[in-house]
């Protein structure tokens, strides 16, 4: 009986780790709840820390974790910045006439 749970364990073992990694793609607005709820677990974990050092290195792990959250979110939030000023540029580009007067060349060649 325990060879076939050892047996059983191993494989599982082996099976989720031969699968690969998938990377999970977070909104701008999960990441910001993200970073504010592991802010708030920092300051929970200081707040009522005591002089406990397994406690204390809960705090500094879940500070650690809240400044990474935070640097995440800043740059998720410049590149969706980033991508709305290229989009309303083009988009203003199109409007104004220079889009098509740039490629106006090209259309009537044949």
């Amino acid at each position: 009986m325990r060879k076939r749970i050892v047996a059983g364990l191993l494989l599982a073992s082996v099976g989720f780790g031969s699968v690969p990694a998938v990377p999970a793609y977070a909104s701008v607005r999960g990441r910001q709840n993200t970073a504010m709820a592991l802010t708030g677990l920092a300051l929970y974990t200081w707040l009522n820390a005591g002089n406990s050092a397994g406690r204390r290195n809960t705090a500094l792990l879940a500070t650690a974790a809240a400044g990474a959250a935070w640097y995440s979110y800043s740059q998720a939030k410049a590149r969706q910045r980033r991508y709305e000023r290229r989009r309303l540029a083009y988009y203003r580009a199109r409007a104004n006439g220079r889009w098509h007067s740039r490629y106006a060349r090209y259309t009537h060649r044949r």
